[in-house]
């Protein structure tokens, strides 16, 4: 390892311009060793959820009516020797059917955002 860590530098540059790092310095004036310091990151995170909820009900009535009419040809009856005429007859035939369908249909949509704001890096001397 690099000799010049125990005196204080956590990062080389040029040689005018390379110091050791101010927190670690000593109240004696002698700075600590680079592994003294700790390194704290900050992440903001922003969570969003988008929860959309679609309910569509679709309700179909369906009626069918069926009227039958029928008439039948009078017949003759007999009484004795003389024959009668018969009205005729009228037959009337109703039928209803009803049928009911319901759809639902349920469509969840879920959304999920995650922003980084912030990434903070800091350098502390450990106590």
């Amino acid at each position: 390892m690099c000799e010049l860590y125990a005196h204080g530098y956590t990062s080389l540059g040029k040689r005018s311009d390379t110091a050791p790092n101010p927190a670690l310095l000593r109240a004696d004036g002698s700075y600590g060793h680079a592994r003294e310091l700790t390194l704290t990151l900050t992440l903001t995170l922003t969570l969003t959820l988008t929860l959309t909820l679609t309910l569509t009900l679709t309700l179909t009535l369906t009626l069918t009516l069926t009227l039958t009419l029928t008439l039948a040809r009078p017949r003759a009856r007999a009484t004795g020797h003389v024959a009668r005429a018969r009205r005729p007859s009228l037959g009337v035939r109703v039928r209803v059917r009803v049928r009911v369908t319901v759809t639902v249909t349920v469509t969840v949509t879920v959304t999920v955002t995650v922003t980084v704001r912030d990434l903070c890096q800091t350098l502390t001397p450990r106590p």
